[in-house]
């Protein structure tokens, strides 16, 4: 007599930072989660401060929780729920978990490609609590949406970065426009990371050539660079560089052949155009600038270099025009306000 023993299938539920589903950095676990987890939902809370969009009591940071059960096999989407807020007692977060199951046994969730109609609402009694959508994962980069109250705001963006079309909130299907849309580093060339402006390798080493200063008031200095943010003085889509690079005094003849080679490339990538690194939303009003003299982007300001400066103030007028900040926020590991 053979003795059947039933598949047992293991489910994971991990409390993660926020960085898990839209950071940079965290683009392996997302694929190994893709690969070998199915039924995947991730749940994100749209609080104002860090303290509000974390599932732990201190941790006092943006947080996500991911439930998916090991398969084997990839998966291709997911249902992402915002909550409002962390469920503040044990019934709700029941509640919470009951409504989620029974909208999904019955297929009631809106998609993410369903247009700007938001999301599928989930009740506490007549109360709203969060939304939640069926979305596609992508081959690579971030899963979105999260930490987005109203999820039709996510339906246009994904309409315009994924379709190409200009659909909004209340405007019917046949009114949307398309558009043609791409990515900058397929118009352009992104400048370098800090680090390799004036940074040390782990050995001492020169890393990067420049040692940045505060640039003296009236002084127009040889490499201009945009080192860090001023909000007050960044109220408008032009202002100059703050701070001045200055090539490092090399010890020997094989650091000066190092120094000359690296000032040479640095500077090669300086451009009026100038992306906004860690974009604050709550404080900080522009998303590009332009400066008047090419200038050299820094640790705040990415310098976007393209082949003309009129492509370059055509992009900064889009970065900061409404659908540019909505593609940009919709794209961003949304940590208290920052867009990084």
């Amino acid at each position: 007599m053979k003795t059947v023993v039933p598949s047992i299938e293991s489910v994971t539920a991990l409390v993660m930072p926020l960085s898990l589903i839209s950071g940079e950095a965290w683009e392996d676990s997302r694929k190994l989660i893709r690969e070998h987890y199915g039924d995947l939902v991730v749940l994100t809370i749209a609080g104002a401060g860090s303290e509000e969009m974390s599932f732990s009591a201190d941790t006092g940071m943006g947080e996500c929780l991911v439930i998916g059960t090991k398969t084997g096999k990839p998966s291709t989407r997911a249902i992402l729920v915002v909550l409002k807020e962390r469920p503040a007692y044990p019934l709700l977060g029941a509640t919470i978990a009951t409504e989620l199951r029974r909208l999904i046994q019955a297929s009631g969730i809106r998609r993410l490609e369903d247009g700007p109609v938001g999301g599928t609402p989930l009740l506490f009694g007549n109360d709203v609590v969060g939304q939640a959508i069926d979305a596609p994962l992508p081959q690579s980069g971030p899963w979105n949406p999260s930490r987005i109250s109203d999820l039709s705001l996510a339906q246009s963006a994904y309409q315009l970065t994924n379709e190409k079309r200009i659909w909004l909130p209340g405007m019917p299907d046949s009114e949307a426009r398309n558009v043609p849309i791409s990515t900058v580093e397929k118009l352009g060339e992104i400048g370098p990371y800090h680090a390799d402006i004036n940074g040390s390798t782990s050995s001492g080493g020169i890393r990067g050539p420049f040692i940045v200063s505060d640039a003296p008031k009236g002084s127009v200095p040889t490499y201009p660079v945009l080192w860090k943010h001023d909000a007050a003085r960044e109220t408008r889509l032009q202002f100059d560089a703050d701070s001045q690079a200055q090539p490092r005094h090399p010890k020997n003849a094989k650091e000066k052949a190092v120094v000359d080679y690296k000032v040479t490339a640095i500077a090669s990538t300086a451009s009026h155009c100038h992306f906004n690194q860690n974009f604050q939303f709550n404080s900080q009003p522009t998303a590009m600038q332009f400066t008047e003299r090419r200038t050299i982007g820094g640790r705040a300001w990415i310098a976007i270099h393209l082949s003309s400066t009129e492509r370059e103030k055509a992009l900064v007028l889009w970065g900061n025009s409404t659908l540019g900040v909505l593609s940009h926020w919709y794209h961003a590991n949304k940590q208290s306000g920052r867009a990084i």
